[in-house]
């Protein structure tokens, strides 16, 4: 016979916890030191779950499809499902607004629409493909807290086409400072048509 034996510390103030298990044999034999076995693993602990949502808020010609000088408005919702708070949790937003039918189309933030619920907002930005973007910093996103970001981006005047539709996603991590960032995933990957509200 043999036991098998789990430890499990309490949860942790971190976003990891190291579980052990353990297996002893009380089965006597001839070599008796290969008796017992552990096996160490590193669980993290860190769960996030973000959901973004699009409509078109304001149509400048009325013909009920995005293009050039609208503007989209945008929610996402976020939600710390694990058991730790995350300390300097980061969402960032490029506002990137692939289209279908193509071309992709660029739209701005405006600034004076970014709101959160939590945390400061880092006011748009070019990033390094030239997408104008904006970051949520939340120094200690609690367990089980729930945050709600919203703003408005017009689509830039010199978008040539119409957009029906937009694919557009936020992405989500821990700032790890010196150490770069921790990625923890991102809003699913909506396709919401232009429709008015």
């Amino acid at each position: 016979p043999f036991a098998l034996t789990a430890t499990l510390p309490a949860v942790p103030s971190n976003a990891y916890i190291t579980a052990t298990v353990t297996a002893t044999s009380s089965t006597p034999d001839s070599t008796p030191d290969n008796n017992t076995s552990s096996a160490t693993a590193t669980i993290d602990l860190r769960s996030i779950e973000a959901h973004k949502q699009a409509v078109l808020t304001l149509d400048v010609n009325n013909n009920g499809i995005g293009d050039s000088g609208d503007e989209i408005g945008y929610t996402i919702d976020v939600t710390n499902t694990g058991p730790v708070a995350i300390a300097d949790f980061r969402l960032e937003d490029p506002v990137l607004v692939d289209s279908y039918p193509p071309p992709q189309v660029y739209a701005d933030p405006l600034s004076n629409t970014i709101s959160t619920t939590h945390g400061t907002v880092t006011p748009p930005f070019p990033n390094y493909y030239g997408w104008s973007m904006f970051r949520v910093s939340v120094p200690n996103f609690a367990a089980a807290a729930a945050m709600r970001v919203t703003y408005r981006a017009r689509i830039r005047s010199d978008y040539p086409g119409t957009a029906t539709e937009t694919v557009n996603r936020a992405y989500l991590y821990q700032d790890l400072g010196m150490f770069g960032a921790d990625p923890l995933g991102y809003s699913e990957l909506i396709t919401t048509p232009l429709t008015l509200l």
